[in-house]
């Protein structure tokens, strides 16, 4: 007999395996992306500029990944990490609270 979570209950396990990503909108690659361009952004100014961004990046020595993604962003400010995420074409998290 296959039986849920006893923190969740059966029903809100089955909706939460049928969410890739954890969060409406994104994958689990996009929650990858965007932790990553998270980990290695953070501590940086908001809201910043495209060459802002990319200084931040190299400055911590970001992966070059990262630091491509970064320079493919439009030339525009952004007000803070979702912004940038979302400039990439990656999901956003609905906000919790």
């Amino acid at each position: 007999m296959e039986r849920g979570s006893a923190k969740h209950g059966a029903r809100l396990d089955e909706q939460r395996r049928n969410r890739p990503g954890g969060s409406a909108g994104m994958t689990p690659a996009d929650v990858q992306r965007r932790s990553n361009l998270a980990k290695w952004l953070h501590g940086g100014d908001f809201p910043a500029d495209r060459s802002q961004l990319i200084a931040r990046a190299e400055a911590v020595h970001a992966p070059e990944a990262v630091v491509e993604a970064v320079r493919s962003l439009p030339d525009v400010r952004f007000a803070n990490i979702s912004e940038v995420a979302q400039a990439l074409g990656l999901g956003v998290e609905p906000r919790r609270g």
